[in-house]
């Protein structure tokens, strides 16, 4: 009675801790003004305006075998320095594009090592333009969900242990 006792408070807690983070907010479109939006695209040379489907506010997942790219558009005369900052979920590592001159309005950023660092789960990315014509940095914070499939061998083992507690469950049973 303790151990399904036990049981329920864990699984609870469990439970708890993470509806406590289903509500977070979080978009892949950010529309700061000033001429100014940033967004996820799955595709390098898309618009993110693309995926927003007549809302302002979308919620863009990242498959194992997709590339993520930040859209950053910046309505200026002049050129333009963009930069972006992404946080990777688990591991808190933080990466930056650089500094990129530009003469177009339009810019997509990924990682150059994004094979090695993507991991599931949250990612924000962090994205701004400076002009020369106009003092000060337009910025603006998106994010997007990952979800990468663990490799083969990691799932077949988690599966044989998986199959060694219940065949020790069942002996212990037959036992009793």
């Amino acid at each position: 009675m303790k151990r399904v006792l036990g049981l329920f408070v864990v699984v609870g807690l469990l439970c708890g801790v993470s509806s406590a983070f289903a509500g977070e907010t979080w978009k892949s479109y950010d529309e700061v003004g000033e001429g100014f939006y940033i967004g996820i695209t799955k595709a390098d040379k898309k618009d993110c305006r693309d995926y927003l489907n007549g809302g302002s506010t979308y919620q863009l997942t990242i498959s194992d075998s997709e590339t993520p790219f930040l859209h950053i558009h910046k309505d200026a005369n002049s050129s333009v320095t963009f930069d972006s900052f992404w946080w990777a979920p688990e591991a808190g590592g933080f990466f930056q594009t650089g500094y990129l001159p530009s003469d177009k309005n339009d810019v997509w950023l990924t990682l150059s090592d994004w094979n090695a660092v993507k991991e599931s789960g949250l990612w924000y990315v962090g994205g701004g333009a400076v002009t020369s014509a106009t003092p000060g940095m337009s910025q603006g914070m998106v994010a997007f969900s990952s979800h990468v499939a663990p490799e083969p061998v990691s799932s077949t083992l988690f599966l044989l242990g998986g199959l060694g507690l219940l065949g020790g469950r069942v002996v212990r049973r037959k036992k009793a």
